[in-house]
């Protein structure tokens, strides 16, 4: 054996010499499919050449689509044993060479006029009465193998493969043992159905298993569990650290379930699988979240000691069930989304609603591959207020989305879609030149000289190899210097930061830009890791800011961060002001920035001008419900 290689074209399993291509797809070919191509349709495909000879061979599934296809090696000089038998037209053996006869353990004799029906598998009964005909007609398409018992009782497999009439009553047949073959190509069906990093069942499998139990009627849960920020260890550690995080992890749900009654599949990445019988949705979504408990126990990898979490989506199927396997991983996979979406770390069960939100947000998402281009898009400009002054310092630009059909869509409407999507990278790049355009354009206004415009920076766009070069470009076009630009990232953005965003940050840091922490607080994070990062502001997070100033404890929070801020020399501003008393109190907590629905709402550039022109900060009329 060569390679498995499965209907995406990855190879999945390989012998120990190595794969290094796909013989017989070479250049020049193109007008006839590749020998892999063709396998993949169904087509076993022989390709022969003066070093040797290639087999591509389907493997199927249990409902016969083919799934993956082995390449075997077949060099010359090692032909399967081959036979010559004469048939009636009843398939009785009218006459067998010893080569054939000792390939089943008895005489050429004794194996005279003997119907080889005596001799069949019981699976192979019925196939042989229909396949004569076809023989006698000189069509081997539907011909064998079958598998004809041994004198010991084993079974060999026998495949006609080249027939000549001997008058009309009698057909001369020449047969192959494909018996190695076959237990070959066994083998290799079971290694396309086996995970090569994990050693657990792999997508096939598992579909296989499900339509199993799907047709039989069986109540069950299928779980899709997806380790949450995976993609940190790998970037950190490096994928082969990561791949055997991967392999703890799979030893670990390996040990808390039943191998006899339930299948433990690995589908992709960091994504595993679970089907297990459970009679109700309820034990369904408490087995589930025993196995989220059992993922945050720590992992250790050599001296390290990993502590993850995962996000579960499940479906549940009484017993009833007659949706097509495919569906049912659908419904676990959109309550996977709910899961990621709705903060990670948890369980969430199917609803038939997500199926409709889902179209929903494919619609959305469609739409946003064209708002930019339509114009749709635009910035709203919210004041960043001197807290003692009442003065307006900077400003945050946010993104607004005018959809034709659902009207003005705030970010936490579409943001999501963009960052799943990739759209987020031309929408960011638009966003920060714009903002850095208009921030200059109003810097030009004499009481507008230190104006900072601050801009939110996606995870995304963090990654992006040409940031760098990307906002010094944008500097230099618009003449905004560096300093008045500030880039805001979120508290989890940092604290899951890969060695690569660190030294992103650091060369942004260099280039003169502001760094904020936005959502400062609400990461559970270490505070002495502030010191590894080039930040310059702390945004004290609303949820803070909106308890005060009624509660002692967040009291005692926010004083807190003020005063780490004040060790570490960074800006701290509050986010979420909607009182008067809040700006009373943090101004004698010494917070000198901040801003929030009291002082304004979030405004279009022209009444982001009338502010400035007033001098002051204007406040909404009493009642006034923050847009």
């Amino acid at each position: 054996m060569l390679a498995v290689i499965d209907e995406r074209g990855t190879v999945i399993g390989a012998s120990a010499a190595g794969w290094f291509g796909l013989p017989g797809s070479q250049e020049g070919a193109a007008e006839q499919p590749s020998p892999l191509a063709a396998a993949l349709a169904g087509q076993e495909i022989v390709v022969a050449d003066g070093s040797g000879t290639l087999v591509y061979q389907p493997l199927r599934d249990a409902q016969g689509r083919v799934v993956a296809v082995a390449v075997v090696e077949g060099p010359p000089g090692r032909p399967m044993p081959e036979f010559t038998v004469v048939l009636d037209r009843e398939g009785r053996i009218i006459r067998i060479d010893e080569a054939g006869a000792a390939l089943l353990g008895m005489s050429a004799e004794e194996m005279l006029g003997v119907l080889p029906l005596e001799l069949l598998h019981e699976d192979d009964v019925e196939a042989v009465p229909e396949m004569l005909p076809q023989l006698f007609g000189g069509d081997l398409s539907g011909a064998g193998p079958v598998r004809v018992r041994h004198e010991s009782g084993a079974w060999r497999y026998l495949q006609p493969v080249a027939v000549e009439p001997e008058g009309e009553e009698f057909l001369r047949v020449r047969v192959q043992d494909v018996t190695d073959f076959q237990r070959e190509n066994r083998r290799l069906a079971a290694v396309a159905r086996r995970d090569s990093l994990t050693g657990l069942a792999n997508r096939t499998a598992l579909l296989d298993e499900l339509w199993r139990w799907l047709r039989a009627r069986r109540p069950f849960a299928l779980y899709l569990l997806d380790l949450d920020d995976f993609r940190i260890i790998n970037d950190s550690l490096g994928h082969r650290q990561g791949d055997r995080v991967l392999q703890l992890v799979a030893e670990r749900l390996a040990g808390e379930i039943d191998q006899e009654r339930e299948v433990l599949a690995r589908l992709e990445g960091d994504e595993f699988a679970l089907l297990t019988p459970v009679a109700s949705p309820e034990a369904a979504l408490a087995s589930a979240e025993a196995l989220l408990r059992s993922i945050e126990h720590p992992l250790h990898l050599g001296l390290r000691e990993f502590r993850l979490t995962a996000s579960i989506g499940l479906t549940h199927c009484s017993g009833g069930c007659v949706a097509p396997a495919e569906d049912v991983l659908d419904e676990a996979d959109l309550a996977l989304h709910a899961a990621k979406r709705a903060g990670k770390a948890r369980a969430v069960r199917f609803e038939a609603a997500m199926r409709q939100r889902a179209i929903e947000r494919l619609e959305l998402g469609l739409d946003l591959q064209e708002a930019l281009s339509r114009g749709e898009l635009v910035l709203g400009y919210h004041p960043i207020v001197d807290l003692y002054r009442e003065r307006i310092v900077g400003v945050e630009a946010l993104l607004r989305w005018n959809h034709p059909q659902r009207g003005r869509l705030r970010p936490q409407e579409f943001i999501t879609l963009a960052e799943e999507s990739g759209l987020i990278v031309p929408i960011g790049a638009w966003t920060i030149t714009r903002a850095c355009a208009q921030a200059q354009r109003w810097r030009e206004r004499p009481d507008q000289v230190a104006l900072l415009v601050s801009v939110n920076l996606s995870p995304r766009q963090l990654e992006q190899p040409d940031l760098v070069p990307f906002l010094e470009q944008v500097l230099a076009e618009t003449g905004l210097p560096p300093l008045f630009l500030q880039l805001e990232i979120t508290e989890t953005l940092l604290m899951h930061s890969s060695r690569r965003n660190i030294e992103a940050l650091r060369a942004l840091r260099g280039l003169g830009v502001q760094l904020a922490v936005d959502d400062f607080g609400t990461g559970y994070s270490s505070l002495s890791y502030l010191q590894e990062f080039p930040v310059t502001t702390l945004k004290i997070d609303r949820a803070f800011v909106s308890r005060l100033p009624d509660d002692p404890g967040t009291i005692a929070i926010v004083r807190a961060i003020l005063a780490l801020g004040n060790a570490l020399g960074l800006e701290v501003m509050a986010e979420g002001i909607e009182r008067e008393e809040q700006v009373q109190l943090l101004r004698q907590l010494g917070c000198r920035c901040g801003q929030g629905y009291f002082f304004a709402e979030v405004l279009a550039p022209a009444e982001m001008e009338a502010l400035f022109d007033y001098g002051l900060v204007s406040r909404p009329a009493e009642g006034t419900a923050p847009g």
